[in-house]
């Protein structure tokens, strides 16, 4: 981590650490359901709606956001399904960079994941971790 913040100073770019509020494992137990991340209860929580503000006060200053974690695809990480999606819902364009370095539209990453994630009431974005279990729940009945 060092030597990204060294790299980041050194390019005139500030890091500003956010995962106590944006971060996709949220020390808020109460956000958890069978050691599952559920973003419906993240995204109602003041800790996330105080990052979604300093985003959006970013970004209303005309600050670029680049916001990062250690996932390569898109649609394997909480930045889409939840900070990506919450964005999205406000009208920011959300661009994701994904593992062959190409721009992926925010809209386009949530279309890979509706054939995975729909039910009758429509879409309902989870965290990577309930997936699995419920694909291995499917297959082994």
């Amino acid at each position: 981590m060092d030597q990204l913040k060294g790299f980041l100073r050194d390019s005139g770019i500030s890091y500003v650490p956010m995962g106590d509020s944006l971060g996709g494992r949220p020390v808020d137990p109460s956000c958890y359901k069978n050691g599952h991340v559920i973003y419906e209860e993240v995204r109602n929580r003041e800790f996330f709606q105080a990052g979604i503000r300093r985003i959006r006060t970013a970004l209303e200053r005309n600050l670029r956001i680049c916001l990062m974690c250690s996932e390569g695809k898109p649609e394997d990480c909480h930045r889409s399904k939840l900070i990506g999606a919450t964005l999205d819902a406000m009208g920011v364009q959300v661009i994701h960079i994904g593992i062959q370095e190409e721009e992926i539209p925010q809209k386009e990453v949530i279309a890979r994941l509706a054939p995975a994630q729909s039910s009758f009431f429509g879409i309902k974005l989870e965290s990577r971790k309930a997936y699995r279990v419920r694909k291995a729940e499917r297959t082994s009945d």
